[in-house]
């Protein structure tokens, strides 16, 4: 039988010493029995036969399950939880569970383990079997950000190398202790071309490249683009040196630019305006050194380009002298004679300045082709200048210019020597001789000599030879007529007239030379006393006499009461003699040189005086009338004869008595007879210097 089948009902009623909050570690708790309610028909529960029990306390199951987590790396680790299951709430234990990590904030990407730690102030986990069931943290690749560096370059340049920076690194870590090698892709769209006014351009981080680090990745959502500004190339702006004449304007300065790009020049660039500059340099700046250029950026603009002051690099402005131009002066001179001082004239001075002011010294050297005997018709000569001793701080001396030298024809001097006489009567000859010199005294003057009568060319000479008489080489011309060729009646002026077939002299007269007449007549009577006269004796302009002495002879036997003329020959007395001339009276025999001119004269004088007999009475009267002025004829030209013989040392020397004019007459017969003076230079040449006319009347 069994419990059931012995018809037991009831339950004993039993109880154990152990309480809810017993621990396992307490038991076994006893358990006791009694009766209770049990009951049965064939059996009975004595008390003694109620054994004790054990009550066993088993450990009630506690498990601990650690939740799974996740982080990047260097990051904190997150907050640990998971559950905890199979506390006996009952029993009023305070167990609970706290989780962890050996994970840091340096350990590298991976699973570490999370587990959790039961908490049991009051020591109650003995009555538990604790399962813990640990979790797992994954430590992930922390993000770096990539940033491509902002780049700037010049307009023109290369890009420069493509630069990044890495950000987001965890632990004070570096690119170098985070162990990260590579590079990421870098892209940018500008080019060397690329304007300054399309900046900044774009600079892309494609992807991570080559990039690569153990504890971090590179996310394309950590890129982060840069940026390229493209600044302007400093160009270079230097003034163009410039060069001027002294007192000029200063030229157009302007400047060189330098340091394009791209193949670009100035007309290509975009550069516009122009550079300002200036410079110390005025016109009156004298020709010393340099002066500087300074230029500035003025109106100059580009779009790719700038003009830094920095750049900007001097130049120089040089004066030059100032060219000046010589002109030879026009010069002239007689031919033969010496070259007059060639000078030069300069011109083109500037700034208002002259010769007195430009600080030119020295003279020109100034020649010429022309000789001495360079002829009139050859001319005119050059004269040519060079620079000689010409200097000047500001002017230089490149442009001559010629000039020219007239060959004037030459003067000439004629002279023609106071003839000598051969013969009596109209048989007497008279020589004279003529001569032509050039006053520069080089050169004989060649050509001929014209013998003149009152302007009228003497008729044929002594066997038939031509008035017009060729010089000789010497320059002298010698021409002879006689007094028959005269015409008688009149006086004559003989004259010498160089004709200039050598054009390179000019004409030329000569008269023979002949005294200056006093100008005063001394008129007597027959009979008359004859008082004494002064002659006033001029002495003709150009004629010049050394230490000259006075000698006075006359037709009546003159005395010379005063012999000294003087210096000036003025005032010698002549008193001439017989001092009582009576008609018809006798007279002192004549000299040689008074017949030699009476027979010349012979026929002319008493057909003068005479002719009026031997006429009819109604015509005489007539002619009585006339017979004064036929009678003043014949005193000039006895004059002339008397001048003529008395020339050349072959004149009166001494004093001569008047002959009677013809037939039987021992009487002074009426008419015009002459006084002379002559005067002796201390040669021994003897020149007629005055004479004075007296005439006899009736």
């Amino acid at each position: 039988e069994n419990l059931a089948s012995r018809g037991v009902t009831g339950l004993a009623n039993c109880t154990v010493t152990a309480v809810i909050s017993s621990t396992v570690a307490g038991g076994p708790y006893s358990i006791s029995c009694a009766n209770g309610s049990l009951a049965a028909s064939n059996y009975d529960f004595p008390s003694a036969n109620f054994a004790t029990g054990n009550l066993t306390l088993t450990r009630a199951p506690l498990t601990v399950t650690a939740n799974d987590k996740t982080r990047l790396y260097g990051d904190s680790n997150p907050a640990f939880d998971g559950t905890l299951v199979g506390v006996v709430a009952a029993t009023g234990d305070n167990i609970t569970a706290s989780f962890s990590s050996t994970a840091v904030a340096t350990t590298g990407i991976g699973s570490v383990a999370i587990t959790g730690t039961l908490n049991d102030p009051d020591n109650r986990l003995g009555n538990y079997s604790v399962t813990n069931n640990p979790s797992t943290l994954t430590i992930n690749r922390a993000h770096l950000t990539v940033t491509a560096v902002d780049a700037t370059r010049l307009y023109g340049s290369v890009n420069p190398s493509e630069m990044f920076t890495l950000s987001g690194f965890k632990n004070n870590e570096t690119p170098v202790t985070a162990n990260v090698a590579g590079s990421p892709t870098l892209q940018t769209q500008a080019s060397a071309i690329s304007t300054v006014a399309g900046s900044p351009y774009t600079i892309t981080v494609v992807d991570a490249g080559t990039l690569t680090a153990p504890n971090y990745d590179f996310q394309t959502g950590n890129f982060v683009n840069g940026r390229l500004k493209v600044t302007p190339t400093h160009l270079s702006v230097t003034a163009d040196q410039q060069t001027r004449l002294y007192g000029a304007a200063n030229p157009n300065l302007t400047a060189t630019i330098a340091g394009f790009v791209n193949g670009e020049n100035l007309g290509t660039s975009g550069v516009a305006g122009q550079a300002s500059c200036t410079t110390t340099a005025n016109a009156l700046s004298p020709v010393i050194g340099s002066y500087s250029i300074t230029c500035t950026q003025g109106t100059l603009s580009a779009g790719n380009y700038d003009f830094p002051a920095a750049n900007f690099a001097l130049g120089a402005l040089m004066i030059t002298p100032a060219h000046l131009t010589v002109t030879a002066d026009p010069k002239s001179r007689p031919f033969g004679a010496v070259d007059p001082k060639f000078t030069g004239t300069a011109s083109g001075f500037v700034n208002g300045e002259n010769l007195g002011t430009s600080g030119v010294t020295g003279s020109a050297a100034c020649t010429t082709t022309a000789g001495a005997l360079s002829s009139v018709l050859g001319g005119p000569y050059s004269i040519n200048c060079t620079q000689g001793a010409l200097s000047a701080s500001n002017y230089d001396f490149p442009n001559f210019v010629a000039g020219n030298l007239t060959v004037t024809t030459a003067t000439t001097k004629s002279a023609v020597i106071a003839p000598s006489n051969q013969g009596t009567g109209n048989a007497a000859k008279f020589t004279f001789v003529a001569t032509v010199v050039s006053t520069s005294g080089v050169g004989t003057p060649g050509g001929s000599v014209t013998f003149m009568d009152n302007g009228t060319p003497l008729a044929a000479g002594d066997g038939g030879q031509s008035s017009k008489v060729n010089l000789a080489t010497n320059g002298t011309a010698a021409f002879t007529t006689s007094v028959g060729q005269l015409t008688a009646g009149q006086a004559h002026s003989i004259t010498a007239v160089y004709n200039r077939e050598d054009l390179n002299f000019t004409n030329t007269t000569a008269q023979v030379a002949a005294g200056v007449t006093i100008g005063a007549t001394l008129t007597i009577a027959p009979g008359a006393a004859i008082a004494a006269q002064t002659l006033t004796i001029v002495i003709p302009s150009g004629t010049t006499y050394s230490s000259p002495k006075c000698s006075i002879v006359s037709d009546f036997g003159a005395t010379v009461a005063n012999t000294s003329c003087g210096a000036t020959l003025n005032g010698p007395t002549l008193t001439l003699q017989p001092a009582t001339n009576v008609f018809g009276a006798a007279q002192p025999a004549p000299s040689q040189a008074m017949l030699r001119m009476l027979n010349t004269f012979g026929l002319v004088l008493p057909a003068v005086f005479f002719l009026p007999l031997a006429i009819p009475a109604s015509t005489r009267k007539q002619l009585l009338k006339r017979r004064a002025l036929v009678l003043l004829g014949l005193t000039i030209l006895l004059a002339l004869v008397v001048a003529s013989v008395g020339c050349g040392g072959g004149g009166f020397n001494n004093p001569i008595p008047l002959q009677p004019g013809s037939g039987n007459s021992t009487a002074t017969p009426p008419g015009s007879y002459t006084a002379q003076a002559t005067a002796v230079d201390q040669n021994g040449t003897v020149t007629a210097l005055a004479s004075i006319p007296i005439k006899v009347t009736f």
